[in-house]
């Protein structure tokens, strides 16, 4: 178990929050936390995939698929912050990001981040909501 700050949680004056996690049995267990913690200007948004092996096994050549929201594209502006080697195919057709990673150790975690360009049409328009998914089969 691992008790940290939550992302819906950005006031602690109430002292509760409510958070559902899934604990698998013995075996493989990848962990994959999706952030969006930065706007650049109006027309880019900063995104961090944070990585992380809870089970008892490493794990070697894994993906990861990013589904990118509506209106966004990307233009190959990403990194590696820790964790690891990384190659990442970006699936235009689909707007799919694909992270190949090569191994990640039991208890140990990663993190990739990638910036994404809004569609001339939403520049600067206040209140957009934005909707993705991020999927790895292990």
């Amino acid at each position: 178990m691992e008790i940290d700050a939550l992302p819906v949680e950005d006031n602690f004056n109430d002292n509760a929050i409510q958070w559902q996690n899934t604990i698998n049995p013995f075996g493989p267990n990848l962990h994959i936390e999706k952030w969006n913690y930065n706007w650049w200007g109006q027309e880019r948004i900063d995104y961090e995939l944070r990585i992380k092996n809870l089970g008892t096994e490493p794990l070697d050549n894994f993906w990861i698929t990013d589904t990118l929201p509506a209106g966004t594209y990307f233009d190959n502006d990403w990194n590696v912050n820790h964790g690891g080697y990384y190659t990442l195919t970006y699936d235009a057709a689909n707007n799919q990001l694909i992270f190949w990673g090569d191994w990640l150790d039991s208890g140990n975690t990663a993190s990739v981040s990638f910036r994404l360009n809004l569609e001339d049409d939403l520049i600067g328009d206040p209140g957009l909501s934005f909707t993705n998914a991020v999927n790895a089969p292990i």
